[in-house]
């Protein structure tokens, strides 16, 4: 390039706080190897750090205990940046269920409950800005209320919800993607019922949908139970890639999440 040209990125870089890299350079996905094959088949790859992913699906799916042991692989294989922030909207976070899932919930875990949704983001994206944040998990944005919701629950406040989730995770992309912090989303489905019978989607608005990277349909499909006991010791799941920027769209991949110990990898290569 001309000397015009490199004389007016280094202005830009010192007026703007912009780094100017290549396409090559700035293009380049560092991928986090899993130790679920199906897992990393369905990502296209692995695990790519500073995208937002979003887990959707019915009721008692898998998709929490799906996050959980995504996080426990943040602790595992994501060196520097291996401290989780799970934001618990929902008021159900099991620390037995999580430690089962191999998560380390006294060391590298923050987690937070925040009274209402723009709370919940400003103290995200502080967290985000240190740099030290590898993964952030909100379970769930169906149950995100806003502040005025909160202050006057009687008062009408149409779409306000995906009006929250649409400035947050905008103004919050740029931030997980230059501190390498990933996001994954959780949502529940409602049926939206039409002449052509349910059709199933996600709540929160369009935002969370056109924001992730990622985008998967996580359903429940059978129970492993243990042929002795005869008790219930985990489940089987099918995650559907719905939309994937980071690899090849339209994966699946049915995974066998055992509640104690998440997924065994040396079954899924046998």
């Amino acid at each position: 390039m001309s000397k015009k040209l490199d004389s007016l990125l280094a202005s830009f870089q010192k007026k703007y706080k912009v780094t100017i890299q290549s396409a090559t350079d700035a293009c380049k996905e560092d991928r986090l190897i899993l130790d679920s094959p199906g897992l990393n088949y369905a990502l296209g790859g692995g695990f790519v750090p500073g995208r937002v992913y979003h887990l959707q699906g019915p009721e008692s799916g898998g998709k929490s205990t799906l996050s959980m042991y995504i996080a426990s692989q943040i602790q595992k294989h994501y060196s520097g940046k291996n401290t989780v922030v799970y934001v618990d909207f929902e008021y159900t976070f099991d620390d037995d269920h999580a430690r089962e899932m191999g998560l380390d919930t006294e060391n590298n875990f923050i987690l937070l409950r925040p009274l209402d949704g723009e709370d919940g983001f400003d103290m995200i994206m502080q967290l985000v800005d240190t740099g030290e944040i590898g993964l952030v998990i909100i379970d769930s944005i169906t149950t995100i209320s806003t502040k005025a919701q909160v202050e006057d629950w009687q008062k009408a406040t149409f779409g306000a919800q995906a009006k929250l989730l649409a400035d947050g995770l905008r103004t919050l992309g740029p931030h997980l993607y230059n501190s390498k912090c990933s996001l994954i989303l959780i949502s529940q489905e409602r049926a939206s019922m039409s002449m052509y019978g349910a059709d199933f989607k996600p709540t929160g608005g369009y935002a969370p949908k056109y924001y992730s990277s990622w985008m998967a349909r996580v359903t429940r499909t059978g129970d492993i139970v243990d042929p002795q006991t005869k008790e219930l010791v985990g489940i089987e799941m099918r995650v559907r890639n719905m939309k994937n920027k980071i690899g090849i769209p339209k994966r699946d991949a049915v995974l066998k999440l055992y509640f104690k110990g998440g997924i065994r990898s040396d079954d899924e290569y046998i």
